[in-house]
């Protein structure tokens, strides 16, 4: 007859560590958006106006500008109102002057207006951003693992067992059996709300700003991480 074993786990003890990581970019382009209003009669071929809108904006900026709507209306006279919203990623020095610039190159019938500068990465390369801090907060978390078996000795080698970012789904889950993992996590993920080890009234890093005159932007990434050790 065949005997049944039952074996238990062993046991480990665990580390649950709150880590950021954050870096600085300074903006070096901007994304431009301008508003160009334009009159066709019928003699004007499509093809023409079409050109003299892309030649109109290239005097305003040099650039690839691309085009994110069209508005046609029949005006009360023979002319139709066109209206094309238009946009282009230009260098930062780029952004100065603006209203005066897009008035100064505008013609009759064929006018820039409401331009306006805004600093959005595109989406890649806030993506790039990220990837890299994960990259870095993963590796920070092996060098505390580091640390502490270091200091504890061969007997109980702890190991970064689960690496949990504050955008995950268990740590933001609003079942009642997830509330104290996510109450024990909030403080270091809370959006927008990092206060440094030093107190709320800590001076901002000198790396924050930039050395010219772009604007520049913090990223960080926050992590739970749990380290385990196997109880000899």
């Amino acid at each position: 007859m065949d005997q049944m074993i039952i074996t238990t786990p062993p046991q480990e003890d665990e580390i649950v560590l709150s880590l950021i990581e954050q870096k600085t970019i300074t903006h070096d382009t901007v994304r431009i958006n301008v508003t160009v209003a334009a009159q066709r009669d019928a003699e004007t071929d499509e093809t023409e106006l079409r050109q003299r809108i892309r030649a109109v904006l290239r005097k305003f900026i040099e650039g690839e500008w691309r085009f994110t709507g069209v508005q046609r209306l029949q005006g009360q006279t023979r002319f139709e109102i066109v209206n094309v919203q238009a946009v282009v990623r230009a260098s930062e020095s780029e952004n100065r002057q603006l209203a005066e610039r897009a008035k100064a190159v505008s013609q009759q019938g064929l006018e820039l207006v409401n331009p306006q500068a805004t600093y959005a990465l595109p989406v890649a390369k806030v993506r790039e951003i990220n990837r890299d801090l994960r990259v870095a907060l993963a590796t920070q978390a092996a060098a505390e693992c580091a640390l502490y078996n270091k200091n504890v000795g061969p007997s109980g080698l702890y190991r970064v067992a689960v690496i949990e970012f504050a955008d995950t789904w268990r740590l933001n889950a609003p079942h009642a059996g997830q509330a104290a993992q996510t109450m024990r996590a909030s403080s270091a993920y809370a959006n927008n709300v990092y206060t440094p080890s030093g107190g709320s009234g800590a001076e901002p890093d000198v790396e924050e700003g930039g050395a010219d005159l772009g604007v520049s932007e913090r990223f960080w990434v926050a992590a739970q991480v749990t380290l385990r050790a196997k109880i000899a």
